[in-house]
């Protein structure tokens, strides 16, 4: 059994759009597969749908971005602001986590389309 728990869609920065992801995951032998675009469920539905039709197993995901300060360095790394990003997998009331996801990209000053903004 193979499985992808990390991979996204043209819902945040991947390549292709959700039901072409499951095409090529199916393609490349992928059973269960995680949809984790960043902070948006928007692909799910369509991945799920399309994997209905490979039979392939989909988990709820999503790859939210947070802003780290690290302290207690000393000189120029006195302190630092560090992007991470946190995997939120297999979650049931999709409809809440939506509310939070939501929450927590307007609350980040480092949303992911602050963050793509500047790696563009």
């Amino acid at each position: 059994m193979k499985i992808d728990l990390h991979c996204h869609s043209t819902c945040s920065d991947g390549t292709y759009a959700p039901t072409e992801v499951i095409q090529r995951a199916h393609a490349a032998g992928i059973n269960v597969l995680a949809l984790t675009d960043h902070d948006t469920l928007a692909g799910i539905d369509e991945a799920r749908d399309a994997a209905s039709a490979c039979d392939m197993q989909i988990i709820n995901g999503v790859e939210i971005s947070c802003e780290h300060t690290l302290s207690g360095g000393y000189g120029k790394n006195k302190s630092t602001n560090k992007i991470i990003h946190v995997l939120g997998l297999d979650f049931t009331d999709r409809e809440k986590n939506a509310c939070n996801v939501a929450a927590t990209a307007r609350q980040s000053s480092h949303s992911w389309s602050t963050y793509r903004r500047k790696i563009e």
